[in-house]
């Protein structure tokens, strides 16, 4: 079996005890190994080193049996530390250059790489260094053929008489009959011309027409912008001759109303010597024949025309009668009772301004009002707070009564509102009465339904 050598990876120790195995048996095998090493080293400097330190390596060995000799006689006890020491510093430097071998080594593998990266590239710059080469040779013959043909140009240019022929002999397909084509571009030109001036002539007379037709048109717009000023301010008139007719209406109604309640009041005895007598007939004349109806009959018809529900006419004394109601809840049973809770609480009356903010300001917005319809709204209201505050300080005191819903109708503590059947059942108030009492001064408005035994007996 072949003896093991030493490798680049042992230790000095190891070196050192192969060798004391080896060279006893053959004192040539450490110089054989140090001039043909098993191990391949890159850099000769490196090897030489090794090479010295080995055989340093051998000679501390021979001395070391010398010395191990001595000792056996008892001397040489120093000389073996020195030479411990030695080994050891011997050791150290061969791994110190063992490691600069290695670094060395991975040094010279990277240039190798950078030299074969080089390489490619230059490969690359001669392969494109060629190419344009050969671009600038295809460009200088092109550039010599161009300057043939300029040149023949210039030639032929001095000689007109050369020109045509030498076009038609270098482009055949378009100057062989050079002359008959430009004839005809001729013509064609001055046919384009005609035609233009023709298309010009046209253009003119579309101008024309359009500048007329406009005049036309802006002379009836004219006309008609007249016309709508002239119908804006008929409308504008009637719209004034209706407003006064509503406010002869109004007197008319308003002196009705004053003389039926006078005639009323005749059959009342001697109530006219009461405090109260003048109130109850504004309050009768507010509630069914002035203020109250005017703005019922104003937000009904504004409302009629924003609410498809309301555009069915044949139902239109309900719809008025249910808004009359609305109203008559907000601006007058809502003052009587606040009035007379702060009357039991004997405190001050309410003022209009806060009540209509808690009262008038939700009912304006649920219904959407115009800003003319609130300020009417509110001009009504304020009368209707007025009549109300007058009759619950009055003595004796008066009272705002409503009809309890689904009673029948009784014409001696009701009255009925229009298009009512007298034999009905109350659906709702329309206007609370006045009770001063056990008497009614004013008999509530109700609104009254045909009696229906299924409905009603339920």
């Amino acid at each position: 079996m072949e003896q093991m050598k030493p490798s680049t990876d042992w230790s000095i120790t190891e070196i050192a005890g192969w060798f004391e195995q080896n060279t006893e048996k053959n004192p040539s095998a450490a110089d054989e190994w140090c001039y043909k090493p098993d191990c391949s080293l890159d850099i000769d400097e490196s090897i030489r080193m090794i090479q010295h330190l080995i055989e340093e390596s051998v000679k501390l060995r021979r001395n070391k049996e010398e010395v191990s000799s001595d000792r056996g006689r008892g001397t040489g006890g120093k000389a073996q530390s020195d030479l411990e020491a030695k080994l050891a510093e011997q050791e150290t430097q061969i791994a110190e250059l063992r490691q600069t071998e290695n670094t060395r080594s991975q040094q010279l593998s990277e240039k190798e790489v950078e030299i074969q990266q080089l390489r490619v590239t230059v490969k690359t710059k001669d392969s494109e260094l060629l190419k344009k080469q050969t671009e600038i040779a295809n460009l200088k013959k092109d550039l010599q053929s161009r300057q043939k043909t300029i040149d023949e140009l210039n030639e032929k240019l001095n000689k007109p008489s050369s020109l045509w022929s030498w076009l038609a002999q270098k482009f055949p397909n378009f100057f062989s009959d050079g002359e008959a084509k430009i004839e005809k571009l001729e013509n064609e030109v001055k046919t384009s011309k005609v035609n233009i001036g023709v298309l010009q002539q046209q253009v003119s007379k579309a101008n024309e027409s359009a500048s007329y037709w406009k005049t036309q048109h802006d002379s009836q717009v004219a006309k008609l912008q007249q016309e709508k000023k002239r119908w804006e301010d008929e409308k504008k008139r009637l719209d004034e001759e209706t407003g006064k007719l509503r406010e002869m209406d109004a007197q008319r109604t308003a002196e009705i109303a004053r003389l039926s309640a006078t005639k009323e009041a005749e059959s009342l005895g001697d109530y006219e010597k009461r405090e109260g007598y003048q109130v109850i007939i504004d309050y009768k004349a507010f509630c069914t024949q002035q203020s109250l109806d005017v703005i019922t009959e104003d937000v009904y018809d504004y409302l009629r025309q924003r609410k498809e529900e309301l555009k069915d006419g044949s139902r239109r004394d309900f719809f008025i009668a249910q808004t009359k109601t609305t109203l008559s809840k907000a601006f007058l049973m809502n003052v009587y009772k606040e009035q007379i809770r702060q009357l039991r609480k004997q405190q001050s009356l309410i003022e209009f301004d806060p009540f209509f903010e808690s009262y008038g300001k939700n009912l304006i917005s649920q219904m959407e009002l115009s800003e003319k319809l609130i300020e009417q709204l509110k001009k009504t209201a304020k009368k209707g707070f007025d009549l109300v505050n007058q009759l619950v300080q009055i003595t004796p005191t008066c009272h705002l009564v409503i009809a309890d819903n689904g009673d029948e109708f009784n014409s001696e503590e009701h009255e009925l509102a229009a298009g009512c059947p007298e034999d009905g059942i109350v659906e709702f108030t329309v206007v609370p009465g006045v009770l001063s009492g056990h008497r009614f001064l004013m008999k509530p408005i109700v609104y009254t339904v045909p009696y229906d035994p299924v409905r009603d007996k339920a």
